[in-house]
This record gives C-alpha cells, structure tokens and sequence, in this order.
C-alpha cells in the first residue's frame, strides 16, 4: 500500500501513525526529521525517480508513506507515481498557493497558476504579463528576484508567502522597489511561492468578479462594454471589444506585440484553446486566434449557430 499525505505546516496523529507503521517514508529532508523516521526506512525525496524505483523493488505487500509539501495532486508526486503504475490513496491538503491567497483573503479561482520547479520561470514572467492574477511555484533561481526583473516597469505587486503553514510563515505585499529590496538584503526564506497581481490585494480591483471557467478573468461585468453594440453603456462611442486566444508561450509574446502595435489592451483567453474561442466568441467583436487556420476552422464551426451571435471577425 503506497500512501500519499500532503504537508503544510501540520503533522497529523493520521500521518504520526502511518509512519510509524510502514516500511518506507518518502519525503523531503525536513519532513523526514520532523517525524522521526529512521534512517533504514526514509528516502530523501529530491528527483521522484530514485524515490520510484526503491518503492517498486519493495514487496507488494510493503507499506510506503510519502509525504509531500502542500496538495500532492496539485503538480505534485502523485502523477509520477501513478504513471510508473503503482496504486495510491492520498490524503490531501491545500496547496502552498491556495494558502497564499488565503493570507491576503484573496479569491483565487480568476488565477492562473505556473510550476517553475523544474521549468524556466520564463512561462510564469509571459504569463503575468498578460494575466492580472498569477500563482507561481519557485524555485531557486526561479523566484522572486527573476519575477521582478522579468516584470520591471509594470506596476505588479508581489505576494511573497514563505514558509507558509510553518510556524515561522510570513506573508509580505511588495510593490517593485519593496520587491527589489527584499532581493537586495537576501531576504528571502525558502520554501516560497509569489502571486503576481496587477492589483494590491486589499483593493477592490483585486477581487475580480466571478468567472464561470477558473483562471478566467474575462467574464463582462454589467458596466462592462457588450459585444454587438457600438456604444458604450452611457451610450457614447466605443472602440471594438478585442480578444486573442493564447495556448503558447510564442503565442503570448505575440499577443504582446499585437498590443503594442494596437496601441491598446486587448482581452486575453490564456488556456485551452477551445474553452478560450468558445468564451471569446459571447465576449468579442473581433478574436485573433494564435491557431493554424485548420485548427481555428474547427473549434469555431460548432459555434455557428447564428448571424446574429457571431463576432464581426476572426482572424
């Protein structure tokens, strides 16, 4: 029986007992220490694959523990372990980024979300360019420091949470040059995760307003300019509602660059490109799809159901 538990901050009497029972702990340095395991029966978890393969050269009947910090659903181990084909039951607990946003009581399902654990933090700098709500993942020398550069002259505030569920957790609300400054000072207790906001998280702004599809930000507000009008809700003149279709990193810097030579802020649809169209599509006069032309043609045929629901142009 291979047994996943999720970590934040809490050793639980459920957790105390299982370790105490098996025959293999997996976990990080300072997981193992926290519950006591003994040498002969802990494998420092850093690589998944090492970890792996000891749990599979064990008996079928062998009882293995992993521990794993926050959701181990949430890019976490269990995906790895399951693809190796072995079974597991998990018991889970928030994400370190769930948590994150609970410490500036901040809604979290308009948030789009960037593992740079084993990845370029570059991902998360794109995607923050165009995204107003970011979680991200870290890791050293895919952090904090590389965030603010990445994002320089863009007014971001940083949610710094380290440590978070520890005892010793600290959560800080930085603007660029308090960012900077932590940087400089070497300020920075790991392990860490940064929300990257185009809003401070006290503000109104921040709240965002319910989307029907998580890390969606672009459901129209009441007030909000409409698709089909050329007027603004006070009736004045208005320019038309542009959305671009983003599934790429290439496909999010050129949608930078089509902003930059509109002069102008378009709305963006970061994820599937299918639910991105199809969301585009009640929400826009004009869509720019980063797909091939074959690719856009069929995601946008079931969604000709009338003249009168289509946008004025895709392009």
């Amino acid at each position: 029986m291979i047994r996943v538990h999720g970590y934040l901050g809490t050793i639980t009497d459920a957790m105390r007992d299982d370790v105490a029972h098996a025959d293999l702990v997996v976990g990080g340095q300072r997981h193992l220490d926290a519950l006591d395991v003994p040498d002969d029966k802990r494998q420092k978890l850093g690589l998944i694959g090492p970890a792996v393969e000891r749990i599979q050269s064990l008996p079928d009947d062998a009882r293995v523990v992993v521990i794993a910090s926050g959701d181990p659903l949430f890019f976490g181990v269990v995906r790895r372990i399951r693809q190796a084909g072995l079974n597991v039951e998990v018991v889970t607990a928030p994400t370190s980024l769930q948590a994150a946003f609970a410490a500036v009581a901040l809604p979290w399902d308009d948030a789009q979300f960037v593992s740079s654990h084993s990845k370029s933090v570059e991902t998360a700098i794109r995607l923050a360019r165009i995204h107003p709500k970011v979680g991200v993942l870290t890791a050293p020398g895919r952090g904090l420091a590389e965030l603010v550069d990445g994002l320089a002259g863009r007014g971001k505030t940083f949610v710094l949470a380290e440590r978070i569920g520890e005892e010793n957790q600290r959560v800080r609300v930085l603007d660029e040059d308090a960012a900077r400054a932590v940087v400089a000072d070497e300020d920075v207790a790991s392990p860490n995760v940064v929300l990257v906001l185009d809003h401070h998280p006290d503000s109104p702004q921040a709240v965002g307003v319910n989307p029907e599809l998580a890390g969606d930000v672009n459901v129209n507000a009441p007030d909000d300019p409409q698709p089909g009008t050329d007027t603004n809700p006070d009736g004045s003149d208005r320019d038309p509602i542009i959305g671009q279709v983003i599934n790429s990193d290439a496909a999010a810097a050129h949608a930078e660059a089509i902003d930059h030579a509109l002069k102008r802020e378009t709305k963006k649809y970061v994820g599937p490109s299918r639910t991105g169209l199809a969301a585009a599509w009640g929400e826009c006069d004009l869509i720019v799809s980063h797909l091939a032309l074959g690719a856009t043609t069929r995601l946008i045929a079931p969604l000709l159901e009338s003249k009168k629901t289509d946008p004025g142009v895709v392009v």
